[in-house]
């Protein structure tokens, strides 16, 4: 589907299926079936979906369902950002704690219960990021899923080396990879 006009767009997004915009007044367009006016403050495309962010903190979801991706999950309250991969789904919430949900083909929605103080997050294809908060570090960054290839953890840690500069190091399983 094709954006067509939309006026004053804080966001853009884009899946299989098309383009959208996301306006500075909180209307989607094209609607897709979304409700109109529904004060919306975020977008994201998956493979075939599309998520959006209510200015309430709700999620809602509309597109292709073939692993529960348009299913969002009644816990996915109070949301502060989200993000859709190829056919999953990834919310942090306000108390910075994590939801995944949809395709699981390679661990993607098994979002860490250890995953706390996230400030920011991102979907792939099969994969996870984020970005937190831990005590003694700027931020370190994670991959959430276990990657397809690999099939372990990989991680990208944060190291602050003086006032304002972090050193960043892959590590697999806890050793440093590069």
């Amino acid at each position: 589907s094709a954006i067509g006009i939309a006026t004053n767009a804080i966001a853009v997004t884009a899946n299989e299926d098309g383009g959208y915009a996301l306006q500075a007044d909180g209307v989607l367009q094209p609607s897709v079936g979304f409700v109109p006016n529904s004060n919306f403050v975020a977008i994201t495309g998956g493979g075939a979906h599309l998520l959006a962010l209510s200015s309430d903190g709700s999620l809602l979801a509309r597109g292709r369902n073939y692993y529960g991706q348009t299913d969002v999950p009644v816990t996915a309250t109070n949301a502060l950002a989200l993000a859709a991969g190829g056919d999953h789904n990834l919310a942090l919430r306000s108390d910075g704690s994590l939801i995944a949900w949809g395709a699981n083909f390679s661990g993607q929605i098994d979002a860490p219960l250890v995953a706390s103080n996230v400030v920011a997050i991102s979907d792939g294809g099969a994969h996870n990021l984020a970005l937190s908060r831990q005590a003694g570090l700027p931020l370190v960054g994670l991959q959430l899923a276990r990657s397809a290839m690999l099939g372990q953890s990989v991680w990208l840690v944060a190291n602050p080396k003086s006032a304002g500069v972090a050193q960043y190091q892959w590590q697999l399983n806890g050793r440093n990879l590069i």
